[in-house]
This record gives structure tokens, C-alpha cells and sequence, in this order.
């Protein structure tokens, strides 16, 4: 017997329910078992569907929403949900009926998670079995275990979870007006949920007012044509402190194309961006300096030249701007044709020979070299090399800045 055959016709035989979801919260394998609790005769009808399809949303829509996100997300933090507590499934052609869940990450055979295992048990048929079971003193109900003081941890552990990728979500259930936002929103938008008024005309008033027109007009064309959408704004709470958030959602239809609901994310991008500006604001001395500045990797691919550097040697804007078509001619492959692209055999020998494996060892060089310009013409430079380390330790990068020599001092 294959070892595939073996572990399906062991699984097969597990008197649980089991199924697997990728790591979109689709399902990728059901055994028998699920396939009985879920009231399907195989697995083919619910492979490739949503896990959504089998919650119970009608009765309780806050659950749909942590169930089927949440699961999840069980392999993008790879940690464990153990559930004790109910969690209402819809039987295919029946009334819904309670079940455990436990979820664990799936992985490849290199360790990687590709998505989520579920075992899913019926309530009702583990609290009858317990209960025709004998009795002993020390025994505890299944609902009163050692965690019947909490809610099932897909509940609890919300704020924990959605904040360890940095993500709030809501959820707008558009047949019944109903929405739910998770704490990690709010923290993202700077309000107390107990005091904030969590409607469309609620959100907007913390907007900062410079960008209110826009956010409602980006979700009101969402509305209109029903797809994806991403919107970058200001929000302006009241202790004044302004932060930028990053809000993507998307709709999630029936088997007809009927908008359910709307599902959107909230990533608070504030230091992000700051970080971003100040990286512009750098990129934008470098430009306005009259020295050449050039950033390459380790092979000799430019990765940056400022504006000077582009003027003297005669480089097309595109490699500037990284567009450039990476077959382009203008692009070394080397650090060797790098070099020898922009420098005159002398200063390629010299840099060669000695500014690059001494920027390697000691993390800096200096000398005296020359540039080609535009017209072939050396033009005498003061050049600076150095090499930059990551985490480990190794050069991965070199940036180099040269200063034109006076003909006079040169020549002398």
C-alpha cells in the first residue's frame, strides 16, 4: 500500500472530523468524517470553496467573521487555536449544529505553512457520549473545562492576533446593515471603542477633514462596481496626533454574484511613510549635491546614481528611475563592467586592484581616480568607496561618491 492510500484510508478512519484549508481559507482536503458532519457525500463539493460556505452566518454573523478570517490566520502567525466552545456549522440541506475546532498549522515537507488542518467535532454528540459515560467525582463537563472561563480563543485572541501582522478588520454585512470591527481598528485609528460610533458617517468623522471628500468617493465607486479597493488617508483623532492608515477591502459574493458582505483590512502605515520621506528627503540632497554619488549590489548592478552622476557620464534617466529595461547595453553586469564602463584602464586597474578589496576588508577607500564623461573625456576625481554589511556581516553593497578635481590642482 502507497503511503498516500495508507494516510488517507487512516484518516479516513478518524472519528473526528478532518479537513485541511490553504492558507486563503479554502479547502484543500476533507476526510470522511467532515464530509458526514458538513452533510456532503464527498469531498469534490466543497474542495476549492471558501470555509465560509459551512458557517452559520445567518444566526451569527460576528462569527463568520472570526471564524472564517481567523482560521485563517492561523498560518500566517503559525500558532495553534484550540476552541472549546461551540461554533455553529450549517449542515448541507439540515439545521446548523455546534461544533469544537482546533486548528494547527499545515506544513510542506520543507517546513513551510501552506495553509491550515482543522479537527472539527459535534458538541452535542461528545456532550451525550459524556453524560451516558460513567461518572467519577473528578471528572469536569466538557464545557466547564480548564478553559470554560474564556471564549473560544478565536474570539479571545483577536486584538493579539491581528496585531502580530500589524492588520485591524471590519466587516459589513450588507443584508442586514450589521458590521463589527476588531479592537485592533480602533487602536489604529486612535478612539475608544466604547465611545466611537462605528457607522460609515462615525469612520468618516476621523477622517482628517482634507480627506474626507476623497476616502467617500473611492468607497462609494467600491460600492458601485463591487471590487477590490485600497485607500491611503489621514486620520485625525481627537488628542490631534495624525496618522496614516492603509485600509484594503474586498466583497464576498454568493454562488449568484450577490454581494454578502464587505471584508476590509486597516494597517496604520504612519512610520512607514516617515520612513519613506526621509529616505526622499535624502535622495533629494544626493540629487542636489554636485558630487557623483552611485549605489551598485555586490555583482556591480546600479542600484542608485544621483543627478550629477547622470549629467557628467551621460546615463539615460530610466536607469535613474530604475525603469530601464535590465538587457539595456547601459547596464554593467559586473562590478568589473561597472567599473570599467565609467573609468578611464588606468582608474579601473587602481579601483580594481585596490579600492575594491580594500572597501571589502576595512569597509572604506579613498583615492585619486578619473571618470569618463558623456564625450569620452577623463574627468579627474577625489573618489570615495564603501562598502556596506548586512546583519551577518558580509558587503552586500557598495556606494561610492566622487569629487571632480580642479583642472589646475590636477594638472599640477
Amino acid at each position: 500500500m502507497e503511503a498516500k492510500e495508507f494516510y488517507n484510508n487512516m484518516l479516513d478512519r478518524c472519528p473526528a472530523g478532518v479537513c485541511a484549508l490553504d492558507v486563503a481559507g479554502y479547502f484543500t482536503y476533507l476526510n470522511s468524517e467532515a464530509c458526514e458532519l458538513l452533510g456532503y457525500p464527498d469531498a469534490e463539493q466543497l474542495l476549492g470553496r471558501s470555509f465560509d460556505t459551512v458557517v452559520d452566518y445567518y444566526s451569527q454573523l460576528p462569527q463568520r467573521f472570526t471564524v472564517a478570517d481567523r482560521l485563517a490566520l492561523v498560518a500566517a502567525t503559525q500558532e495553534d487555536i484550540r476552541c472549546y466552545e461551540p461554533v455553529r456549522l450549517k449542515k448541507n440541506n439540515a439545521e446548523p449544529f455546534a461544533v469544537s475546532i482546533d486548528a494547527s498549522p499545515l506544513r510542506d515537507d520543507k517546513s513551510a505553512v501552506i495553509g491550515v488542518i482543522l479537527v472539527l467535532r459535534d458538541v452535542m454528540e461528545r456532550r451525550r457520549q459524556s453524560n451516558t459515560a460513567p461518572h467519577r467525582e473528578n471528572d469536569t463537563p466538557l464545557h466547564e473545562d480548564n478553559h470554560s472561563s474564556k471564549k473560544c480563543e478565536l474570539e479571545l485572541s483577536e486584538p493579539q492576533r491581528l496585531a502580530k501582522i500589524g492588520l485591524g478588520s471590519w466587516v459589513w454585512d450588507l443584508r442586514t446593515g450589521y458590521t463589527f470591527s476588531s479592537t485592533e481598528v480602533y487602536r489604529s485609528i486612535g478612539v475608544e471603542k466604547a465611545a466611537f460610533d462605528p457607522s460609515q458617517k462615525g469612520f468618516l468623522a476621523v477622517i482628517h477633514p482634507d480627506d474626507q471628500q476623497a476616502v467617500e468617493a473611492e468607497f462609494e465607486q467600491a460600492l458601485r462596481d463591487q471590487q477590490p479597493w485600497a485607500s491611503e488617508y489621514r486620520i485625525l483623532p481627537a488628542n490631534g496626533d495624525v496618522r496614516i492608515v492603509l485600509e484594503r477591502g474586498h466583497f464576498e459574493t454568493d454562488d449568484l454574484g450577490k454581494p454578502l458582505r464587505i471584508i476590509a483590512t486597516v494597517e496604520d502605515v504612519t512610520e512607514q511613510r516617515k520612513e519613506e520621506n526621509y529616505q526622499k528627503q535624502l535622495i533629494d540632497i544626493l540629487d542636489n549635491t554636485s558630487d557623483v554619488v552611485a549605489l551598485h549590489d555586490y555583482e556591480g548592478k546600479m542600484i542608485y546614481v544621483n543627478t550629477a552622476g547622470i549629467e557628467l557620464v551621460g546615463l539615460g534617466a530610466g536607469i535613474y528611475n530604475n525603469n530601464a529595461d535590465q538587457n539595456s547595453p547601459e547596464l554593467p553586469e559586473s562590478v568589473e563592467d561597472s567599473i570599467l564602463r565609467f573609468h578611464p584602464q588606468w582608474a579601473a586597474d587602481l579601483i580594481l586592484n585596490e579600492g575594491v578589496p580594500t572597501a571589502l576588508s576595512e569597509g572604506i577607500w579613498h583615492g585619486e581616480t578619473a571618470l569618463l564623461n558623456e564625450s569620452g573625456e577623463e574627468v579627474p576625481t577625489s573618489q570615495v568607496i564603501i562598502g556596506h554589511r548586512d546583519a551577518s556581516g558580509e558587503v552586500v553593497q557598495f556606494s561610492t561618491v566622487l569629487r571632480q578635481i580642479p583642472k589646475t590642482r590636477a594638472n599640477g
